[in-house]
């Protein structure tokens, strides 16, 4: 690698031949810091220029020069300007100004922001800006990454990204354009950096991660004057940074010294060169290896070994679009012509490879002339296609708009168990799909009838130009020499030209070779076509038979054939354990990184060497499925217990914790990887534990403490919720009920969190339909059993049981408030057939509305009280849902007046709670009180009776609902702009005016 002869006079110790690998490495691990100077080529300000433009708006020119002269530091500037302002609003419509634009590719392209997506995948960012060029930049060039923005209002989400390094942007100060707090004046400042959550969360970062600085000039950083010397104080944490040198040695000098004492490696690039910034973070990510791979969402192989015959990526693309570039563009721009790919053939043969090197093919190609209805989605089959859809957040039953698809590893079955529609949805898409199973013109026709365009791509069974693919896995010192050797061609020729065989030959040749030199490595190759004839290793036979219908069978054969390649005798304790580890995952990526899973890296080399397993980028793998199968077979009969994978249990049982992190209309974990490999260590567990209903499963394969493996069901379970996979959710949450009802200690607990979780499911419809009866008795079961072993394990005074306690409640009075739903509908249906309620169903609602507001009053006092107590900040967001539920109780019995006047009285609740932050608690409020005054209006026009209004009221009733309608679609617009509520929003403030 050329290094340019001015950064390397800079950083030789960086450089440096011995140690350069290991720093580039340890540069790519850290978590980036992001400041002001990467967003100043797209037009964003520095601090001074900042400060300036504020003062310039407020003509208080004298407050810059006061700066400038030194007389005041940037925030107590900040601060001089807010009091300027006079009005808040006009200070952050200031801001809104300068921040609130989007970037485009083309000032994208070249930047040095523009790398980061390759270099550091989808992690956690911290930033201190308040524009939205990272979070444009991931959507535009991380395979359209939509990069999960936090700020310091998020205080759950936040602690929670931090403590598990999510994927999320992080903006340390806030941001402006959204219309949420920011952080600007000294005030501002010493709130925030005092506050103690956020303090103890970022404290555990400085103490067991590095960063990496980028465009932070380290001068002004109000960050690095308050952690300073936290980071002094743990030598052992190494932080890095890009900084412009000085042209003066002296202060250069000085520079050095002063960042080697906080434990800061500094990589420096020429005064003025800030175009050097993206040259060394090339210069990192290459020696690195981070950017052999263009989308670290779906893995793009420069080592792929193009295949010569039609069905390489080049004539596929030509095949199924005739000219390249207008024939693409033109089937997606105007009238959208509908496709659908099947690439099928044996496993090995490379087939999700080819589907994601059109994936990129076609991405790059279309990129910016993507027209708004149409998205661009690569995702794995997960058992049908509306829930595999669901995991991209695709409706199959939408019209709006149209999609490209690749879809990975479809079964034999996927067709048959759909019905219209799908094939009404494949219609409008064009989709690329692979699959083993071989299907008839006629099974083709039947699958999608209403896709203009077909192409079924059959891959065989054997690779088109073998000799290219084993040269490449084995790489020798001289490759001319090697060219067309009889002993390569004839291993070739018994490998029957199955691609995995070819990998597993090349690789065991490349390590038998290594150290020889060329002549001796003739040899050692014909020694190794020695063993493999003496051994009967000879694929060439299997692989000339094409039996379409015994396809089962043969690919069997080969796994069997193989096995014989496959020696897992011979290697070291840890790459057993990671063997037997990718034996139990989904066939999807795993990403020890993203679960925070300790995994034994160094064990790691030989295994991608031997080609079992491929890795991705730096963080994820994925094992060979044969090789998977015989990892698996050969361990199926051992005691691989519970016990041994615990460590990997409890991570993903954290991880799956993240799908609760919902702010602002954000979801933080969108990871179905994780979700399937919960599910296959589930379905695994299962198999190996025993399953008499008078043992404790968890007990026999751990003693100790089995709370993780319940945590990790109930929360994978509850993850199927969040992605509206209602009824697979509703059957696994029961499951962690059954695993963890005999439990003890700490899993009683755990137990009536699983409980409790079905209690909400059951209480809770969705899509506006009306609840189910049989749920709801269930419910009731469940949640008294919750109570009850709350009340075995727990005295009065726990937190942690109080907490839960409150949301048991919280569930009763939903139950009831479900009960009351039906009831009410009940009744109605009786008046429109012109019957009148009986006193029995009266007497009913009335019951069922009592309990309601009884259960929902009594989870508002117990969770006002553990606030009072404690203080936590996630517990006023507890106390207004209880006031939300009781207003609602009051609404659905008929008291409208009542419901409108208790969500009045609590509405200045929120700024003793809130302050003057925009939240979604509150918008709920705002809405919900408008809805109301909407439905009493609407009520008293067609003169019914609404219980303590009269007629004359309605003026009064349209202006409130009015007013608060307008206050809740600002304040949406503030916290997500979220385009559908706002629409339902207007169509309710036209239909009012209508009146």
């Amino acid at each position: 690698m050329i290094i340019p002869e001015d950064l390397k006079q800079l950083n030789r110790g960086f450089f440096a031949e011995i140690s350069f690998a290991t720093n580039c490495e340890n540069v790519m691990n850290c978590i980036p810091f992001i400041g002001a100077g990467m967003s100043a080529d797209f037009g964003f300000p520095l601090w001074t220029q900042l400060i300036a433009k504020i003062a310039e708006d407020l003509d208080r020119q004298d407050i810059l020069e006061d700066l400038t002269n030194g007389k005041m530091d940037f925030e107590q500037a900040a601060s001089e300007l807010y009091q300027a302002a006079g009005d808040k609003f006009l200070f952050r419509k200031i801001g809104e100004n300068l921040f609130n634009k989007n970037v485009t590719d083309d000032e994208i392209a070249g930047s040095a922001v523009e790398l980061l997506p390759y270099l550091f995948g989808n992690r956690l960012i911290i930033t201190t800006n308040y524009d939205n060029v990272l979070s444009d930049v991931y959507a535009k060039r991380a395979g359209g990454t939509a990069m999960s923005v936090l700020s310091f209002q998020d205080d759950v989400a936040v602690q929670a990204a931090l403590f598990n390094m999510a994927p999320a942007i992080f903006k340390l100060h806030g941001d402006f354009n959204i219309g949420r707090e920011y952080i600007l004046t000294k005030e501002q400042y010493n709130r925030y950096y005092n506050n103690c959550s956020f303090k103890r969360e970022l404290h555990r970062v400085l103490t067991t991660r590095s960063l990496f600085f980028l465009g932070c000039s380290l001068e002004h950083e109000r960050f690095l004057a308050v952690w300073g010397e936290e980071i002094r104080k743990n030598p052992h944490i190494h932080h890095y940074a890009i900084l412009e040198a000085d042209e003066d040695e002296t202060i250069q000098r000085n520079h050095r010294e002063r960042f080697e004492g906080k434990n800061i490696t500094v990589i420096w690039y020429p005064h003025g060169r800030h175009d050097r910034v993206r040259d060394l973070l090339e210069i990192i990510g290459k020696k690195a290896g981070r950017l052999d791979y263009d989308y670290p969402a779906v893995a793009y192989q420069h080592s792929f070994v193009e295949r010569k015959d039609a069905f390489s990526t080049e004539n596929l693309m030509k095949t199924i679009y005739g000219n390249l570039e207008d024939g693409l563009l033109s089937s997606i721009q105007g009238e959208f012509q509908s496709k659908f790919i099947y690439i099928t053939g044996l496993g090995g043969i490379g087939k999700t490879t080819l589907l994601n090197q059109l994936y990129h093919q076609i991405e790059k190609k279309i990129n910016s002339n993507v027209p708004e209805d149409i998205k661009i989605f690569h995702m794995e089959f997960c058992g049908d296609w509306s829930t595999t859809l669901k995991t991209r957040k695709i409706n199959i039953k939408s019209k709006r708009r149209h999609y490209i698809l690749f879809v990975d590893n479809l079964p034999e079955d996927w067709y048959i168990k759909e019905g219209e529609e799908f094939k009404q949805f494949a219609g409008r898409c064009q989709i690329f799909a692979t699959s083993r199973a071989h299907m008839t013109d006629a099974d083709f026709h039947y699958a999608i009838p209403n896709t203009e365009q077909r192409y079924y791509v059959d891959l065989g069974w054997n690779f088109p130009n073998p000799e290219d693919l084993f040269m490449k896995y084995f790489n020798p010192s001289d490759p001319e020499l090697f060219k067309g050797n009889a002993s390569i061609k004839e291993m070739i020729q018994i490998s029957g030209g199955h691609t995995l065989a070819i990998e597993i030959l090349a690789n065991h040749a490349r390590e038998r070779c290594k150290g020889t030199n060329a002549e001796g490595s003739v040899e050692i190759i014909q020694d190794f076509l020695k063993e493999l004839k003496e051994n009967k290793f000879d694929l060439s036979e299997l692989c000339d038979i094409r039996n379409l219908n015994n396809n089962k069978n043969f690919y069997e054969a080969i796994t069997d054939h193989l096995a014989k390649l496959v020696q897992m005798d011979e290697l070291s304790e840890g790459e057993k354990e990671l063997m037997r580890t990718f034996s139990l995952l989904a066939d999807a990526l795993f990403h020890p990184e993203h679960i925070q899973y300790q995994f034994p890296y160094d064990c790691m080399d030989h295994l991608i060497r031997l080609g079992w397993i491929q890795a991705y980028g730096a963080d994820d793998f994925v094992m060979h499925e044969i090789v998977k199968k015989l990892a698996y077979d050969r361990e199926r009969n051992d005691e691989f217990g519970y016990l041994k994978i615990r460590n990997l249990v409890a991570c993903l049982a954290r991880t799956l914790t993240k799908r609760n992190i919902e702010k602002a209309g954000r979801t933080v974990f969108d990871e179905m990887d994780t979700i399937h490999h919960a599910q296959s260590i589930y379905d695994y567990l299962k198999r190996i534990l025993p399953q008499q209903e008078d043992v404790d499963i968890l007990d026999v394969s751990n003693p100790y403490n089995d709370s993780d493996f319940v945590e990790m069901i109930n929360n994978l379970f509850s993850s199927y919720d969040d992605i509206d996979l209602r009824d697979k959710a509703f059957v696994g949450s029961q499951e962690a009920e059954l695993l963890s009802r005999n439990t003890h200690d700490y899993a009683l607990y755990t137990y009536a969190v699983s409980a409790n979780s079905i209690g909400f499911l059951c209480a809770h419809s969705q899509n506006n339909r009306l609840p189910n009866r049989e749920h709801l008795q269930q419910a009731f079961t469940y949640l008294k059993n919750a109570e009850k072993a709350l009340d075995e394990m727990f005295d009065q005074s726990n937190k942690e049981a109080r907490i839960l306690r409150g949301k048991i409640l919280s569930n009763y009075g939903a139950c009831y408030n479900a009960c009351l739903k039906l009831d009410t509908a009940l009744k109605r249906e009786k008046i429109q057939a012109g019957e009148l309620a009986d006193k029995e169903l009266e007497d009913r609602i009335l019951q069922d509305f009592q309990n309601a507001v009884k259960y929902h009053t009594q989870s508002l006092e117990l969770r006002t009280k553990l606030y009072d107590e404690y203080g936590d900040e996630d517990l006023p967001d507890f106390i207004f849902t209880s006031k939300e539920n009781i207003a609602n109780d009051y609404f659905q019995s008929g008291h409208l007046a009542e419901a409108v006047n208790l969500r009045l009285s609590f509405l200045p609740d929120f700024e003793k709670y809130y302050g003057d932050k925009v939240h979604t608690k509150k918008f709920v409020t705002l809405r919900n009180l408008g809805d109301t005054c909407k439905y009493i209006v609407l009520e008293l026009k067609q003169k019914k009776e609404v219980s303590g209004v009269s007629q004359e009221d309605l003026p009064k009733y349209k202006e409130m609902a009015i007013q608060y309608l307008e206050k809740a679609k600002i304040m949406r617009r503030a916290l997500d702009n979220h385009k559908d509520i706002i629409g339902e929003i207007d169509k309710s403030l036209e239909l009012l005016r209508e009146q």
